[in-house]
């Protein structure tokens, strides 16, 4: 109750003395004991019984500041709070900024209530923020791309943050970083990235790293990379809810269901299995099922009253597929038939007012227990109560003391085990709460109602309640009641109102009194009042009520309470779609509602999907929670309360001696103050110490997570001192009774006490247990999207569905910059067509083979229906005749029973080449001519389109042509050129092919097929790179001459990206790379030169790890030798070393190319380490023309005054011919055409360095000898010679600068008269028209002003090819039995026959007969770890290639399973060919064949010798140590 005091300026001396203790006050003030950062804390100021000021006066306040715990750094600026004039109370925000620090020391300083305030205290920060991360799914195949969302909620309000993140990055499972993203904006709050995967990534667990923007922890999301088959069904267990020892069976159901909700027939494998201790138990079981089967165990097949857990697992193989998935289950036996859980809102017993407090009583599931008798006992007090339908017991003690409450059942009683005593089979349901006392000198107390059951969220910014506070005071006082409700660490609600404390009947029922209520003691009424309370979004989960008001004698009388609200977020956010299920391709609507204004972020994927999620996902509605609980103050953190302080304090007032019960003379030693956050509870000292049972009223603000400071008394509990004397502890107390009332009371405070913890949720938790389109899309990730709702807060999209017959899991994010953050809940569609077909191919044949195309028809109709199936002609297959049918040829009629399938195959025998799309159709027959179903015909039909790619048999080869043409060259040069285009008359009938391409600029043709380069596999280190080194000199072309296109930036960018990512397989922990990465023993220096330069150049165009440069750059330095070269480490790749390395001992061509790759990474031409190589080079005198070439281009680099005359060499070394300038390498030690295309390129390189001017001419006719030598891909004949010529070829045109372009090139030969136009505008594009027939002769000539660069390309395939007499090759291929006569071993073996006795790296390549796919397991133990010399294997298709490191003459060998998927008639013979990967032409290749099928089928497993053993699936056999399945 406020009063009101006149202004001292009115009054005389004698009266304002007079008035002094009337008109000065009291105060409170009241401030979270945490504060957040970024956010803002309320300081409330409570003026008690002081009067209201007057308008005009200078109010009162304090100063509020926090510090740094040293006292020096200002961490929150002094902000000063004052109560406005007319009112008697303010709660002011102050802002806290974000600190560096978690705790610091607040100062309040001011006048308040009249009184001088001066008060400081620890207090903690709160640095509530979470970043976010979530990708579309977690598990990806090769090839995929990862999308994902990023989001940072920050402060107890969880607001979103808008700002920049610093940095963000993908991490590979070996370390390295292989996409990174630095400065991104955020200005709607949600962000959206991807990263395409490239087709061989390094499979295993990847990580998104994402820097927190706001401070706090860095965010780490993983996924995974692997090779994976959707499932097409799950598999669920459902268990009984719990089990009892005293159970007699056990019932167990296992359904399996196809993704769209069909059941799945097939078998089902059960094995359960009790465990105790190290003993085990267990019962195999194997069943046929359809949809689900029951399973019943009984205790005479499985004892399971002694044991302690119950493992289940069910494993369901689909019928006519085999494929698998499994199910499991864990339950521990229990030994109490009945939990119970103290859930009541009162803690402690007040004075005057009675308690009520509830146990829930449940069964061991969680389920609640209804209806069950209960006995209540107090000593020797008892009564029977029944819990009501949710499991509640409730009760009211009326008295004040502290006791213990027992509940039991009396139907569940312990049951002994006879042969285990000291281990019941059964425990007796009972358990026992004991509470407290709360303390007040003047028997006053509050206790608060509060909904027992969790609060809802309602939309809308607030709700505004009433909340009933029964009280016990003195009759007929006024009391201002004071009700704040706190939550997040945020005071967020605060009124005071005046009632009288008059008697009024208690709101309890009087029915659940143990005994009668007591009368008031006198002087004090009892009653209740309402006091209103609001509610916003922001409360939840949880929130602390406090109310409070002040005696006239200054006592504060307090009480608090926790009331549970369901997790609301601000932005509420729902997604619906317009109906649960539907057709694949038909239209729907999704429906996303959110706040107005909202950016959405949107996911929807296949189920299939989230049944392979295995790691959690952190963005829900508990995730975002865990920020806002961050916030929130522990019930004993930054504690004002220290029992052992007070009580030494309250006794020495009250003239107790505190030094007693120690030696004469010597006080007892009190501890020092305990550390900011530690709970202060009692002073220990060796002789006794200081303690107090009960609570007060500063218990209540400490429980509701506030500081209070006043003047007024908030601590009056009693204390007593408990003395050790002689090993006995003796107790003496100053208030309340004799000491053994204080001994009995500290005895029974001391008793176990239940932890109660209260549950996050209201509800319980349970066990998770038309015409058709042509159907052709079918993702798994199917919308990733990021968009912002209208003003009105919703959108309904309409979508087509995928043909995907699946459920289809939607979920969605929306941020808003003042609504914050809303998740929708998961929202389902189902695409499910209950007629539908589905076609099974191989993934290839080759021409003129019969394939069997396998159509399924799925009837899950209620009846049967008449169906016909029809396979559409088309000129790309001929569809063969069945001589059993009667029905027209690609046709075929049956009645498919309802909830059945039926499979009709059709024969076709594929004429064209590429892949060739087979469309089918499937529909109810009206004319069926049996009865089939209802009399009336329910029109259904379905319609898909699926490609099968056809191949050509044999060996493919490739001849080409190419000229380099410039109406500028000497005017006796001949322009026209004439090639003759004829294949070998053996070739695989109309195989050849052929055509001819015009193009103005050099790098066209490699612009054309970036990424295919040469037709040759890139599973190695060194063979990735030409995937990644050539579109960084096409760009660095291409914006030279301001010529770069979107179309080939984005292409050649993400072929960097994807070559970045595959390249990173082949690196060591120590920055060093090899061909085959870790598996090898080290790493090679002349591939991490290679890389090193690579990735250096790389980084203008694409993020590359800084990192990563940096340890390839040092660990190449630390092999220089004193002389200035480099020391060679690791696997020379072939003898040639990219043009005469291998084979020389001189480090001369090694330090060479290291020099280049520094200098083009970027080092200095000062440097130690370039100096000391230049001298290396410079002191070499080799005349070997590779190192020659090599050695002028390292040196031009180096500004070393030696280059020129290097190139003087070159020149004189030079061949000219009319196809231009070249270099001869001698044909030793398997020197090929590609290392004469690389010294080419270096002499080319070295000149356009030395002086492009001087050497133009020369350069000219070697760019001529370059490109004849091109092949029909826009590449040369292996890696780094296609590398280095690329290079050269760029850096010409760079020199040639840009001159106008007007050309026409003239093609004619038999049957073909063409003319292709070449500008400027067109200078890039690769011109192409195909030829006709062969043999043909091709002319070409020029015409106007600049060049061209024209090809004839002839490709055409060989039944059987000439080897060369580098390799022998042997293959053998025989029957594997099995039990479906379906497998195949194959295997083939090589070796070298030179007389160098060691090959380079080679390959063997393996095609496949038809229909049949390699067995992954044996072609994972025929590489094993990599470390020997089959270093990896690849499967494409049909193709299956081994990588080998080297051959000799000892024979090398690979042999493996295959498997037939489909029969194709009529097989061609697969093909087995060994090559030198950096010399092709050395090679050997064979054909093969299989085994005929009735080779298998002739015999039998018995006659084979394999014993057959027939079990009878109702048998059921159990051991006591039977192992997993």
């Amino acid at each position: 109750m406020a009063r009101w005091c006149p202004p001292r300026r009115l009054l005389g001396l004698t009266v304002f003395v007079a008035l002094v203790a009337w008109c000065s006050g009291s105060y409170i003030i009241t401030t979270p004991r945490k504060w957040s950062e970024g956010s803002a804390a309320q300081v409330c100021l409570f003026n008690v019984g002081g009067g209201v000021e007057e308008v005009g006066a200078s109010p009162e306040g304090v100063e509020v500041k926090v510090k740094g715990t040293q006292g020096s750094d200002v961490l929150v600026p002094p902000q000063f709070v004052s109560i406005p004039p007319g009112k008697t109370e303010v709660c002011q925000s102050i802002p806290v900024p974000d600190v560096d620090y978690k705790s610091g020391k607040l100062f309040l300083s001011g006048t308040l209530g009249g009184k001088r305030v001066e008060r400081n205290e620890t207090i903690n920060f709160a640095a509530a923020s979470e970043t976010f991360v979530q990708t579309d799914k977690f598990l990806y195949s090769p090839g995929q791309k990862v999308q994902f969302r990023i989001l940072t909620i920050q402060g107890p309000y969880l607001r979103v943050y808008t700002g920049v993140y610093p940095e963000m990055w993908i991490e590979s499972p070996s370390g390295s970083r292989i996409a990174q993203w630095v400065n991104v904006q955020s200005p709607g709050g949600l962000i959206h990235q991807e990263f395409q995967l490239i087709n061989e990534p390094e499979e295993g667990t990847y990580k998104i790293h994402v820097e927190s923007p706001v401070g706090g922890n860095k965010a780490v999301q993983t996924f995974k990379i692997e090779d994976f088959v959707l499932p097409r069904f799950e598999v669920t267990l459902e268990s009984p809810p719990y089990i009892l020892a005293t159970d007699k069976s056990l019932q167990y159901r296992v359904c399996a269901k196809y993704t769209y909700g069909q059941p799945l027939k097939g078998e089902v494998t059960f094995k359960i299995e009790a465990t105790e201790y190290h003993n085990r138990q267990s019962v195999l079981l194997q069943k046929p099922i359809s949809g689900c089967h029951e399973f019943t165990i009984n205790t005479t097949t499985l004892v399971f009253n002694t044991s302690s857990t119950i493992n289940v697992v069910a494993k369901v193989v689909e019928e006519g597929t085999g494929q698998e998935a499994e199910s499991t289950g864990q339950l521990d036996v229990q030994r109490q038939a009945l939990k119970f859980k103290h859930t009541g809102n009162e803690e402690y017993v007040k004075p005057n007012l009675p308690y009520t407090g509830q146990f829930k009583v449940t069964l061991p599931s969680g389920a609640p227990a209804a209806y069950e008798l209960m006995e209540i006992c107090q000593r020797s007090t008892c009564r029977n109560i029944t819990s009501d339908a949710k499991g509640i017991v409730k009760y009211i003690y009326p008295k004040y003391e502290d006791f213990s409450i027992k509940i039991s059942s009396p139907k569940y009683k312990q049951i002994e085990n006879p042969s285990r005593r000291w281990s019941p089979i059964m425990f007796a349901s009972t358990s026992t709460r004991s509470v407290r006392t709360y303390y007040s000198p003047s028997n006053s107390s509050l206790v608060i109602k509060t909904p027992e059951v969790q609060m809802r969220c309602r939309a809308g910014e607030k709700q505004n309640f009433s909340v009933s506070v029964m009280y016990a005071g003195t009759r007929n006082s006024k009391a201002n009641f004071t009700i704040q409700l706190v939550s997040r660490g945020q005071i967020q609600y605060t009124h005071t109102e005046e009632h009288t404390l008059a008697d009024t009947a208690l709101p309890i029922d009087s029915s659940l009194l143990l005994m009668p209520l007591p009368p008031p003691a006198e002087g004090i009424a009892r009653g209740v009042v309402s006091l209103p309370l609001t509610i916003h979004l922001t409360a939840s989960p949880t929130a602390k009520v406090l109310v409070w008001y002040t005696r006239q004698d200054g006592e504060v009388v307090s009480a608090m309470q926790e009331i549970r609200i369901r997790k609301c977020l601000t932005n509420i956010v729902s997604l619906a779609w317009s109906s649960e299920k539907a057709e694949p391709g038909e239209e729907v609507y999704l429906d996303l509602n959110a706040a107005p204004n909202s950016l959405c972020s949107l996911g929807v994927v296949d189920k299939s999907v989230e049944l392979l999620q295995s790691n959690e996902d952190s963005l829900t509605l508990e995730g975002v929670f865990k920020v806002a609980e961050r916030a929130m103050v522990g019930n004993e953190e930054n504690s004002q309360i220290n029992d052992g302080e007070y009580c030494r304090e309250k006794m020495k007032n009250e003239g107790t001696d505190t030094t007693e019960p120690g030696p004469p003379g010597q006080p007892i030693p009190f501890a020092a103050e305990e550390p900011a956050g530690v709970v202060k509870r009692s002073i220990w000292n060796p002789y006794g110490n200081y303690y107090t049972k009960d609570v007060d009223a500063i218990k209540m603000f400490e429980k509701s997570g506030l500081f209070v400071f006043t003047d007024l008394k908030v601590e009056t509990r009693p204390c007593q001192f408990r003395a050790r004397v002689g090993g006995l502890t003796r107790f003496k107390s100053r208030t309340r009774g004799s000491s053994n009332i204080a001994l009995r009371s500290y005895f029974s405070a001391g008793q176990e006490r239940e932890v109660v913890t209260e549950q996050a949720f209201l509800t319980p938790l349970t066990r998770h247990l038309k015409e058709s389109a042509t159907r052709s899309y079918f993702p798994e990730a199917w919308l990733w999207s990021l968009s912002l709702l209208p003003t009105a807060g919703n959108s309904s999209q309409p979508l087509t569905l995928p043909h995907t017959i699946t459920e289809w899991v939607g979920k969605a994010v929306c941020v808003h910059p003042e609504k914050g953050v809303g998740l929708s809940k998961k929202a389902s569609i189902t695409t499910f067509t209950p007629f539908f077909i589905d076609l099974t191919l191989p993934p290839s044949v080759q021409r003129g083979e019969i394939l069997p195309v396998k159509i399924s028809v799925f009837n899950y109709l209620e009846g049967a229906l008449p169906v016909k199936v029809v396979l559409a002609e088309s000129p790309e297959y001929e569809i063969l005749e069945d001589p059993l049918a009667s029905s027209v040829k690609g046709t075929a009629s049956s009645c498919i029973p309802s909830q059945e399938k039926v499979v009709h195959t059709v024969k076709i025998r594929p004429n064209a080449l590429g892949d060739v799309n087979l469309t089918v159709e499937a529909f109810v027959d009206e004319a069926f001519p049996e009865v089939c179903g209802s009399e009336y015909v329910i029109s259904k039909r379905d319609h898909i389109i699926k490609p099968i790619r056809v191949e050509l048999e044999g060996f493919p080869q490739e001849k080409t042509w190419t000229k380099y043409m410039c109406t500028s060259d000497v005017a006796n040069e001949e322009q026209q050129v004439s090639w003759r285009l004829e294949a070998p008359s053996n070739i695989v009938p109309d195989s050849a092919r052929g055509w001819i391409t015009a193009v103005g600029d050099l790098l066209g043709p490699t612009l054309d097929n970036l990424g295919s380069l040469v037709r040759m596999p890139y599973g190695c280190g060194e063979q990735n790179m030409i995937n990644f080194a050539p579109n960084i000199y096409v760009l660095q072309y291409l914006e030279a001459a301001e010529r770069t296109t979107p179309d080939i930036a984005t292409k050649a960018i993400e072929f960097m990206k994807s070559g970045y990512q595959r390249e990173l397989r082949y690196r060591h922990q120590d920055g060093s790379f090899s061909a085959f990465g870790p598996s090898d023993s080290s790493g090679s220096t002349w591939l991490t030169a290679f890389v090193l330069k690579s990735f250096a150049q790389a980084q203008q165009f694409i993020p590359i790890d800084s990192g990563d440069i940096d340890m390839s750059r040092d660990w190449l330095k630390r092999d220089q030798m004193e002389n200035g070269c480099f020391l060679s480490k690791g696997k020379v790749f072939h003898k040639s070393m990219k043009g005469g390395i291998a084979g020389n001992d001189s480090p001369v061509p090694l330090t060479a190319y290291i020099l280049t790759a520094l200098l083009e990474a970027g080092e200095l031409t000062v440097s130690r380490p370039i100096s000391e190589a230049a001298f290396c080079l410079i002191s070499d005198k080799s005349e070997d023309t590779y190192t020659l070439a090599l050695k002028a281009y390292a040196l031009a680099l180096a500004e070393a005054p030696e280059a020129a005359g290097l190139v003087l060499q070159l020149r004189a070394k030079a061949k000219v011919s009319t196809e231009g300038m070249y270099w001869e390498i001698p044909s030793v030690n398997g020197k090929s055409a590609a290392a004469g295309v690389e010294t080419a390129a270096y002499a080319l390189l070295a000149m356009a360095t030395v002086s492009p001017t001087e050497y133009l001419a020369d350069m000219q006719k070697v760019v001529k000898w370059i490109s004849s030598k091109r092949n029909g891909q826009g590449g040369f004949v292996s890696t780094q010679d296609t590398v280095v010529a690329l290079q050269a070829l760029a850096k010409f045109e760079m020199v040639l600068g840009q001159k106008p372009v007007d050309v026409a090139v003239i093609a004619s030969s038999t049957d073909l008269d063409h003319s292709f136009r070449i500008t400027d505008t067109n200078k890039l594009l690769l011109q192409r028209v195909d030829l006709s027939s062969f043999p043909t002769t091709i002319t070409a000539d020029l015409a106007g002003d600049g060049c061209a660069l024209v090809q004839a390309v002839l490709r055409y395939n060989i039944p059987e090819e000439d080897p060369s007499t580098a390799f022998s090759l042997t293959t053998t291929t025989e029957t594997a039995r099995d039990d479906k006569c379906i497998t195949k071993r194959i295997k083939a073996c090589a070796s070298y026959t030179k007389p160098d006795l060691k090959s380079n790296m080679a390959v063997i390549e393996i095609n496949l007969v038809s229909g049949y796919i390699p067995d992954k397991n044996d072609l994972k133990q025929v590489v094993g770890y990599g470390t020997g010399l089959i270093k990896r294997y690849e499967v494409d298709g049909r193709k299956v290639t081994f990588y080998i490191d080297e051959f000799s003459p000892e024979e090398l060998c690979v042999a493996f399973k295959v498997t037939r998927e489909v029969d194709v008639e009529n097989p061609k013979p697969g093909t087995v060919k060994v090559y030198d990967y950096y010399d092709p032409d050395e090679f050997a290749s064979m054909s093969y064949t299989f085994p005929p099928n009735e080779e298998c089928e002739a015999g039998s497993d018995v006659a084979a010798g394999v014993e057959v053993l027939v079990v009878n699936p109702a048998d059921i056999a159990y051991d006591y140590d039977y192992g997993s399945f």
